[in-house]
C-alpha cells in the first residue's frame, strides 16, 4: 500500500509540473519549457586611450526600423538587449538593430539576428563584443 502511494505521490507531482510547464500558444502546445530566465546581452570594450568616462547606452531597433527601446542600465558595459520578458513583443525571428551611444552621438552600429521559440529567446547572428 504505501509502494502504490509513493508511485501515486510521484505521478501527480510529474503530471502536475508538464501541465503548468507547457505553453500556450496553438504553436507550442505540447512544448514543456524549463523555468529558466534567458537574457541576449552584448558587451562594450573600451579600446580607445583615455577611456570613455562619459555615460554610455544603447538604441535598440526592431526588425520594422522603429526604434523600440534605449537601454542604460548596464553592468560593467554589458547591456541586455532582450531577454524572456520581452516574448510577448518580439517575432520569431528577425535583424534588430543596435546602435552605442556616448554624447548622443552613435559610435557603433551592429546587427542582431534575434528571435524567439516556443520557450526563450534566441540569438541566431550577431558578435558577442563591440569595441569603441
Amino acid at each position: 500500500m504505501k509502494n502504490n502511494f509513493k508511485y501515486l505521490t510521484l505521478l501527480f507531482i510529474l503530471s502536475t509540473l508538464t501541465i503548468f510547464s507547457c505553453c500556450k500558444s496553438d504553436d507550442c502546445k505540447d512544448v514543456a519549457c524549463t523555468k529558466e530566465f534567458r537574457s541576449i546581452s552584448v558587451q562594450i570594450n573600451q579600446v580607445s586611450m583615455p577611456p570613455v568616462f562619459h555615460p554610455i547606452s544603447i538604441k535598440v531597433y526592431k526588425p520594422n526600423g522603429k526604434f523600440w527601446k534605449e537601454v542604460t542600465d548596464n553592468f560593467n558595459l554589458r547591456f541586455v538587449i532582450l531577454d524572456d520578458a520581452d516574448m510577448e513583443v518580439i517575432e520569431k525571428s528577425g535583424t534588430y538593430k543596435v546602435d552605442v551611444i556616448k554624447n548622443n552621438t552613435i559610435i557603433a552600429t551592429e546587427m542582431f539576428k534575434l528571435g524567439k521559440d516556443c520557450c526563450h529567446v534566441l540569438k541566431f547572428e550577431g558578435i558577442a563584443e563591440i569595441d569603441i
